[in-house]
Parts: structure tokens; C-alpha cells; sequence
């Protein structure tokens, strides 16, 4: 069948250069569809490249800070001030630890920063204590999602071959902009007392983008694929065990 996911090594030696690699390889490759997929979901979250996670808890973070605990000036002062030491930091990150990592423990500290400010949210306390307990969380948690749209802009880039790096990355970009037009529906529900759904969503979404980023090769330090070939070898080859060697043997007799 036409449509059958190429995913051996004999299916992709055709593929020699990168004029070869066409916008349908990302859904026909098993390992292009599963990296268009991975970054799909990142991409789901800001105004400019970033993801779909991203482009929703980013503008969700931005458009809902009058909604939290403490002063609107303030609060939007303070989540644009965080950005600065974010893209730093994002910078100086990806030179030591990579992509993939940062990005998987990035989305983690934004749930965990959510999951914070929900709890907060059901606990009886004076405004006195809550307001800085809400506040940090959630400059956490912006900051991590600001950091991550610095990594991933690049990093989903990476895992496309070059001859379609550029179409990838406007679907990444559209995908994205969903995120951003649903950021404004959940930051009016934050008005309510239903606040605490939007907050639950964000968080479940960033933490299941976080753990997906898993099954992503680390692009640090490697060449830019350009062909199917250089993506199958972003990832380590298979581990040689004594088990594998006797069915080799079992399967040659």
C-alpha cells in the first residue's frame, strides 16, 4: 500500500539527497510523523514561532495575570520582567544540557507551578499569604514557559530533514496560533469560580508535552539531517544483546 508507514532501512535507502524528501514523508516516515506530531503539540502555545502547549499556556499566563492574586500592573510588570533572565537561561542551557531535556523538565515546572496555584486556590488562607504564594508560582511558571518557547523554536527545526524544514515549521506556526486564539476563552473563565478548569487543562497539557518530549532524539551537537537517513540517525543505534545475536542466528538457520 501506498500509504504504508515506511519505517525499515530498505524503505528509505531511495532517499539519498535532500531534493529527495517531500512534505508527504512527514506523515508517510514513522519517525518524521511521530516527530511532527511531538512538535505539533509543543507548538501549541504563542503570537510568535513557538508551540501549541506554549502558544495556549504562555497567552493563558499573560491574558489571565489581572485575574490572579495581587495588583494587574504588577503582576503583568513582573511576568514581562521574568523573560529576560528566561531567554538567558534558555541560552545558557541549551549550550550544557541539550534540547530535549530542558524542554521535558521546562513543561514539568510549568504543571508544577499551575498544580501550586490550584491547590492555593481550594485552600482557606488570608490574602495576606496567598498573594505571594500565587504570584511566585505563577512567575515560575512563566518564566518556564517562556524559557521552553526559546528551545523549542529551534529544536523542532532540527528534527525536520532541510529540503522541509520550512513547511514543518509553518504548520508547527499554525497549529500554534489555535493555541493562541483559545488563550483568550480561558482567561475569561479565570474571572469565574470555575478558574480552577483552565488552570487543571494548562497544567495536564504541559505535562503530557513535557513527558512526549521523551520520545524525541536530543539534537545537540548534531549535524542537521537532510536526508530521511540523517533523521532515523538522530537516535542511538539499538543495543547489541546476547538474546538478539542467538534469534539472528535462529533466523540465518
Amino acid at each position: 500500500m501506498e500509504n504504508k508507514v515506511m519505517t525499515s532501512q530498505e524503505e528509505i535507502k531511495h532517499v539519498t539527497s535532500p531534493e529527495d524528501v517531500k512534505i508527504v514523508d512527514l506523515f508517510k516516515d514513522g519517525v518524521l510523523l511521530r516527530h511532527c506530531c511531538v512538535s505539533s503539540l509543543l507548538w501549541f502555545g504563542t503570537e510568535s514561532p513557538r508551540a501549541f502547549t506554549n502558544f495556549l499556556v504562555y497567552f493563558f499566563l499573560i491574558l489571565s495575570s489581572p485575574s490572579f492574586a495581587g495588583g494587574r500592573f504588577l503582576n503583568y510588570y513582573l511576568g514581562g520582567l521574568v523573560e529576560i533572565p528566561a531567554y538567558i537561561f534558555a541560552f545558557l542551557v541549551c549550550k550544557k544540557l541539550g534540547r530535549r531535556l530542558p524542554v521535558v523538565v521546562l513543561h514539568c515546572m510549568v504543571a508544577l507551578a499551575l498544580v501550586v496555584v490550584i491547590v492555593l486556590h481550594f485552600v482557606n488562607m488570608s490574602v495576606a499569604a496567598e498573594v505571594p504564594l500565587v504570584l511566585t508560582s505563577t512567575l515560575i511558571g512563566k518564566m518556564a514557559i517562556t524559557a521552553s518557547f526559546a528551545i523549542i523554536l529551534p529544536y523542532t527545526k532540527e528534527l525536520v530533514p532541510t529540503n522541509i524544514r520550512g513547511i514543518s515549521g509553518g504548520l508547527f506556526v499554525i497549529l500554534g496560533q489555535m493555541g493562541a486564539m483559545a488563550a483568550p476563552l480561558l482567561a475569561f473563565v479565570m474571572k469565574t469560580e470555575m478558574r480552577w478548569i483552565p488552570l487543571a487543562g494548562c497544567a495536564g497539557l504541559a505535562l503530557a508535552s513535557g513527558l512526549l518530549s521523551m520520545l524525541l532524539p536530543d539534537t545537540f551537537n548534531k549535524p542537521l539531517p537532510q536526508t530521511l537517513q540523517d533523521v532515523h540517525d538522530l537516535y542511538p543505534p539499538p543495543k547489541i544483546t546476547s538474546a538478539t545475536t542467538r534469534m539472528d542466528k535462529k533466523s540465518a538457520n
